[in-house]
């Protein structure tokens, strides 16, 4: 109960925001949240050298061998790590985080844009765990690294 919601679509996520009467940020909302004031790549410096104790990533060279190594083979429970200077947890790591908004030239209706890397990126793939990569993805998909949060 205490993990992220995964595996659940953008649009999913858009008909549960009309059910609770909340919304995702906005691609902006999100980054500004994020840096929690902070100027640099990450909040809490201008390098990722410390992301551990920030957020839930693979810590492992490759993804040919699992790791574990931060107690977490997955994602972790909120809160594990710890938060930003305005109180927010896992804004890097754990699950990509769903936004609204579209960037150019991906102004099709088919594709939705995330944040904040997962538990799958690492120093040696992917490395969206900071605060200026836009992810993208099908509307329609749906990954064990995908989550969400809203706004109210």
């Amino acid at each position: 109960m205490n993990h992220p919601v995964t595996t659940i679509s953008y649009s999913d996520i858009q008909a549960y925001c009309k059910w609770a009467k909340v919304r995702l940020p906005s691609l902006v909302e999100w980054g500004v949240a994020a840096r929690a004031g902070s100027t640099t790549d990450y909040f809490f410096a201008k390098t990722a050298d410390s992301i551990s104790v920030y957020g839930n990533i693979w810590k492992g060279i490759d993804h040919l061998k699992a790791d574990s190594t931060d107690g977490y083979m997955y994602t972790a429970p909120v809160g594990s790590f710890a938060p930003n200077a305005w109180g927010l947890y896992d804004v890097y790591g754990n699950v990509f985080e769903f936004c609204s908004g579209k960037l150019k030239p991906d102004e099709s209706s088919s594709i939705a844009h995330a944040r904040g890397g997962s538990w799958w990126c690492s120093v040696h793939a992917c490395g969206f765990f900071n605060s200026f990569d836009i992810g993208r993805v099908n509307v329609h998909a749906s990954f064990s690294n995908q989550g969400f949060r809203v706004v109210k």
